[in-house]
């Protein structure tokens, strides 16, 4: 419900068409969400709904795909952004993040903001760019920490072997 109110909170959910879904998805009904949604002819709001639905229930591949349907609807819509941004950091894929954060950051500073939300819109781009640069970073340890032990188990193997060999002559 935390995504419910951040959308609403920021105005991006209150088209007339969507009031109902709005409301079904306020009260935790999906199935009433689900059905209101399936009614509605595809834009870059429903798509915004669509993706955050399937990202507060724990299934951000298809959250990603509705971000995309949305964004070829319009290809600056902030909260699409922000939520493909979100999504693509949940997943684990910190070039995605960067990228999508980097598309964010342009968007945001070709939109008509005011002075008092723009801050807020910037901190969170930054605050991605971080995250994702964080991820990167775990990432290559992993990667590095792998490879070292699979240098390793090499190294037990090519040992156990000469010992069998040395053994058996």
């Amino acid at each position: 419900m935390i995504v419910t109110s951040l959308a609403v909170s920021l105005g991006l959910l209150l088209s007339q068409d969507l009031r109902a879904a709005e409301l079904a998805w306020r009260t935790g009904d999906y199935k009433s969400t689900v059905l209101e949604l399936q009614r509605l002819d595809p834009s870059a709001e429903v798509e915004y709904f669509w993706a955050n639905l399937y990202y507060e229930c724990g299934l951000p591949a298809l959250a990603l795909e509705h971000v995309d349907a949305g964004l070829l609807h319009e290809p600056a819509h902030l909260g699409l952004l922000h939520r493909a941004t979100s999504t693509n950091l949940w997943l684990g894929e910190p070039e995605a993040t960067l990228r999508c954060a980097e598309e964010l950051a342009a968007a945001i500073a070709a939109s008509s903001l005011s002075a008092n939300d723009r801050p807020g819109w910037e901190s969170a781009v930054e605050d991605f760019r971080q995250r994702a640069t964080e991820l990167g970073i775990s990432q290559e340890d992993r990667d590095a920490a792998v490879l070292r032990s699979q240098f390793v188990a090499a190294g037990i193997v090519i040992l156990g072997l000469g010992l069998l060999i040395r053994v058996g002559t």
